[in-house]
């Protein structure tokens, strides 16, 4: 970046989200030095309108949910549409995606940013039950690529929160939503607190999670720039799916294109791989900016986030559990039983505050297991008895 001086008003400083976009007419990656360039002068200006004009001179639709109270002085010199975003977000605590359509045609009016986080929310979750029937190991794999990071720098690299549910009409062409957006079970590291893995200290992490951000559900921290993928004669929902998975970006599809998609790509631009999908389904595919101020939650808001987050996390991996061969399941519940112990063991010389959150976590876990196994046949409370009984000497 050049020649940029930023200044803003809002929250406390929140940074930036990101997902890939390219456009139909300009294919670009940001490391390309044909990408377009913004220089732009914004004194005690709109936000929302700078964002605007930085989508106007990179030839990018952009939508904006910013309050109109909100001002930014921001001088940009020849920055890619990438950086310009980075810093006017910076300016203002504010917080941006990227994401690829698509369609027959754009629509006459263009999408709201509502409407584009709800249909990307819908699509988002259509991938994570895609990733949930992989084979177990596969489904490592991708998760750990995805949410653990290909190593890959730069913004978005957020703790996950469940997105607000805004109401409002649905974005035309996307998959409808199913209920809430599933909720991923993330590998973990578990020698480290969460907040340390992610290079910020226990308040800032606090801080952050007091964010309510529509955007952080729609970023995957493994995401790149270059895809590689093979597909033969692939169906139209697998391949956007195995595009979202090999790349870490969402695409969101109008649901009456068809087509068999065929592709060999190594290491090669995000636009090749979307123009094959393109051709092969007659469409033609555009990006779209999405530009957020995340509001601050109350202490009540997270809480009873956080607890929605865990029972839809339960629910799910209960789900999945009883779906599993008995041998498979048996073999499951002594896993987590093995991993219950060993973390009791870690926590025996960690400092007090770490040893009292994971009591307070674990006893919520085994009271929710308990009421969970109370409607359940006698036979399936047997095979839940190890697990319970495991938690509960870890309480001790």
């Amino acid at each position: 970046m050049r020649g940029r001086k930023t200044t803003g008003q809002g929250m406390a400083a929140l940074g930036v989200l990101l997902l890939a976009l390219a456009s139909c007419h300009l294919a670009w990656a940001q490391e390309d030095d044909k990408a377009p360039r913004v220089t732009l002068s914004a004194q005690d200006s709109l936000a929302a309108d700078v964002a605007v004009q930085i989508g106007e001179q990179g030839g990018m639709e952009v939508a904006t949910k910013i309050p109109d109270d909100v001002l930014v002085s921001l001088e940009l010199e020849d920055d890619t549409v990438d950086e310009a975003m980075d810093a006017l977000c910076n300016a203002f605590q504010g917080s941006w995606a990227r994401a690829y359509l698509l369609e027959k045609e754009p629509p006459q009016v263009a999408y709201t940013a509502d409407q584009l986080i709800k249909g990307l929310s819908a699509v988002r979750q259509a991938w994570m039950k895609y990733v949930q029937a992989l084979p177990e190991e596969k489904r490592r794999e991708v998760m750990m690529a995805l949410f653990a990071g290909r190593g890959r720098g730069g913004p978005g690299q957020r703790p996950v929160q469940q997105p607000a549910q805004e109401e409002g009409p649905a974005l035309p062409g996307l998959p409808p939503a199913a209920g809430q957006p599933a909720t991923e079970e993330q590998p973990a590291a578990e020698e480290q607190p969460a907040a340390q893995r992610r290079g910020m200290d226990r308040a800032d992490w606090r801080r952050r999670m007091r964010l309510d951000d529509p955007l952080r559900e729609l970023v995957f921290r493994g995401r790149t720039e270059e895809i590689t993928l093979k597909l033969a004669d692939a169906a139209l929902t697998e391949a956007l799916l195995s595009f979202v998975t090999a790349s870490g970006y969402l695409l969101a599809c109008d649901p009456t294109l068809t087509g068999s998609i065929s592709m060999d790509l190594e290491k090669a631009k995000l636009s090749e791989a979307l123009d094959k999908i393109a051709e092969a389904t007659n469409a033609k595919w555009r990006a779209v900016y999405i530009v957020v101020k995340p509001r601050e939650m109350s202490e009540a808001e997270v809480e009873q986030r956080m607890e929605q987050r865990m029972e839809e996390g339960f629910q799910r991996r209960m789900s999945e559990l009883w779906q599993m061969a008995p041998e498979e399941r048996a073999e499951r519940i002594d896993r987590v039983c093995r991993m219950v112990t060993r973390m009791r063991g870690r926590l025996q010389d960690a400092p007090k505050e770490r040893q009292d959150r994971a009591k307070r976590f674990g006893t919520r876990m085994l009271s929710r297991l308990s009421q969970y196994s109370a409607r359940l046949s006698p036979a399936q409370r047997k095979e839940l008895k190890p697990l319970l009984k495991t938690i509960g000497q870890a309480l001790q």
